[in-house]
């Protein structure tokens, strides 16, 4: 650069800007929110302590194998405070500042260990504000606490939280173990659900179906530490009772009675030589279960699947497990209790149920797949923060495993809901459940739109969302869409046309032009609007090419997670007839003028149609 009159400016030039320097306070407290933000399970606190003593435990077996290990948890319902004891390896008091500093980990490189992220601890320690550690790790003891750490993250108190070392207690002993201890924990303030409301036989089947406690290698005979699980439940009503928990996931079946469950390989066996009554006999009001494995990509999917076409036995399960008001200490199926138990397709990864579930394929007996629970273990999964989903691309691979053992279960559990095996015609459903499938549709809302066939809300299926906006295109209150194809396997869902009508267009947006004219148009239909992040992140599909997102539901903090801004849409902007949001999706994404569109939530739409039933 020249200064005036030609000559060379001999000033330095600027400093360097070190901009990964120690952050300051508002953005260590907006990167800690983030990680607290993306967890969204009650039980997530009490899975990421227990899956650190696992993982410590297994780190010490690989140094000292064969030896006999234990947990002990303790879940204070009435103090609501949580207390982990391990005997693992213990904390390296050298790297402890690292591995107490958000995404620290010394995991990374551990094909055995759960962890690989370094949120767990950070996700305990800002949780509440009253936490406490106390270790002999490898290179030392080391005790401390950590006083308003989510007081600081929400902004209730100032002062950035340290860990304040102590050398007030006694060294635990010269074992390797590890103490962590919460309290004023920062429960949910909106009344949803808490494991504080759990009883112990609720509590014990969600450690055994929902954290590393589960251990799911033992399902798959697998070898594992030997860990001995004690658990100490502390009720304000009858006190304190003590209970050894198995260190083993806790399939469904296990919670029946040997006289109401068949392993499928064991009917299949004697199958070939009964007669179609023996089969039925043999199956009559069983559930039907087995595990087994399936090779892809290099790596081994391991799957248990349990199929059960009785009510009954779902009833008599439930009510084992202390999940519903069949038990003697158990509450209704509403609140977190009435969840844990229910079908799907779910994850488990290096031995750990993680409670994350997969919407099954559009394959089979739909109502069959709403009496059967997967779990599938593949420890090569890569999750999000917080253990919410897999990858697109892994998502389809597992649902295809799933669909492909589902159907080895379709003849053997019709025959045990008394179906014919060779009966005739459509897919067989029995009676009672397609009884039972009407009773519960009747409960769904009514859509209240006389206008349209389309009865009810629809029940999570996207395939409703399609129905129900081609009615409203066919009465002719979105008069202005016409389709050219529509379908599944293409990229996209819908290509048309869309008519733009001037009248029907907002004034902001309207411009000069009066006439009538036709644009083509791409259209992504979603349940839930929010389901659409995962495809553009994964890149199967591509944001900027869809032009209208049509939903039933729009989820802003799922959106607002991703930083994905979602604005209602002011009638005079509206451009395509219906749509009442926009999308507006952040700049790391790349999607230039691309970044911001519009939505058409159906919900929202029928709702302001009620009063306003003219096309």
């Amino acid at each position: 650069m020249r200064a005036q009159g030609g000559n060379v400016s001999s000033s330095p030039p600027p400093e360097p800007i070190d901009f990964l320097a120690e952050p300051s306070d508002i953005r260590l407290r907006k990167e800690i929110q983030n990680i607290r933000d993306s967890y969204s399970h009650p039980w997530d606190l009490l899975a990421e302590l227990l899956q650190n003593s696992v993982d410590a435990i297994r780190r010490s077996d690989s140094e000292h194998h064969g030896n006999n290990h234990r947990i002990q948890l303790t879940v204070d319902c009435k103090n609501k405070t949580l207390h982990v004891v391990d005997d693992g390896v213990g904390f390296p008091l050298s790297r402890l500042k690292d591995l107490l500093a958000p995404h620290g980990t010394d995991k990374a490189d551990r094909d055995n260990e759960i962890g690989q992220k370094g949120i767990g601890l950070k996700f305990a320690i800002f949780s509440c504000d009253d936490f406490s550690l106390q270790s002999m790790g490898p290179d030392g003891f080391v005790c401390g606490s950590v006083r308003n750490a989510s007081s600081w993250v929400s902004g209730r108190t100032g002062q950035r939280p340290l860990f304040v070392q102590s050398h007030t207690a006694h060294p635990l002993d010269t074992e390797r173990r590890t103490e962590l201890h919460l309290a004023q924990i920062d429960e949910s303030t909106d009344g949803g659900p808490s494991i504080f409301d759990l009883s112990r036989t609720q509590l014990e089947y969600l450690l055994r179906t929902r954290t590393a406690i589960g251990n799911s290698r033992a399902l798959f005979g697998l070898e594992d530490p030997r860990i001995t699980v004690l658990l100490t439940h502390v009720v304000p009503s009858s006190g304190q009772s003590v209970s050894e928990v198995p260190y083993s996931y806790l399939p469904p079946t296990d919670l029946l009675q040997a006289k109401d469950r068949v392993r499928l390989r064991d009917y299949l066996a004697q199958a070939a030589n009964l007669s179609d009554g023996q089969k039925a006999a043999r199956l009559k009001d069983k559930t039907i279960w087995d595990t087994g494995e399936y090779p892809v990509n290099n790596r081994t999917v391991r799957w248990y699947a349990c199929l059960v076409p009785s009510r009954h036995n779902w009833a008599k399960m439930k009510s084992s497990a202390g999940l519903s008001t069949d038990s003697a200490e158990g509450t209704s199926d509403d609140g977190l209790a009435g969840t844990l138990l229910r079908e799907g397709i779910y994850l488990s990864t290096r031995g750990m149920p993680t409670g994350v579930e997969l919407v099954h394929p559009e394959v089979g007996n739909s109502i069959l797949w709403g009496r059967a629970l997967f779990l599938l273990e593949d420890d090569s999964l890569e999750f999000d923060l917080g253990r919410k989903s897999v990858p697109g691309r892994t998502q389809w691979l597992l649902k295809r495993i799933a669909g492909e053992k589902f159907k080895e279960f379709v003849k053997p559990a019709l025959l045990a809901a008394g179906e014919s095996e060779t009966r005739a015609g459509p897919p067989a459903v029995y009676n009672m459940e397609k009884q039972s499938a009407f009773t519960e549709m009747e409960h769904l809302t009514d859509l209240g739109l006389p206008s349209i066939s389309f009865q009810k809300y629809p029940d999570r299926q996207e395939a409703a969302v399609v129905a129900i906006f081609h009615e409203l295109v066919g009465a002719g209150f979105l008069r202005n869409y016409k389709s050219l194809r529509q379908s599944y396997k293409a990229t996209y869902d819908l290509w048309g046309k869309y008519r733009v009508v001037p009248s029907d267009i907002g004034s902001s947006v309207r411009g000069s032009r009066t006439d009538e004219y036709e644009i083509p148009i791409v259209i992504e239909f979603k349940f839930e609007a929010a389901d659409v992040i995962d495809d553009v992140t994964d890149r199967r599909k591509f944001f900027e090419d869809i032009d209208l997102v049509v939903c039933w539901d729009i989820d802003e903090h799922r959106f607002a997670r991703e930083h994905i801004q979602v604005r209602p849409l002011p009638p005079d902007e509206v451009f395509f007839k219906g749509s009442n949001y926009e999308l507006e999706w952040p700049g790391a994404y790349n999607l230039g003028t691309a970044g911001r569109k519009p939505v058409l939530a159906l919900r929202k739409y029928v709702e302001e149609l009620r009063t306003h039933s003219t096309p």
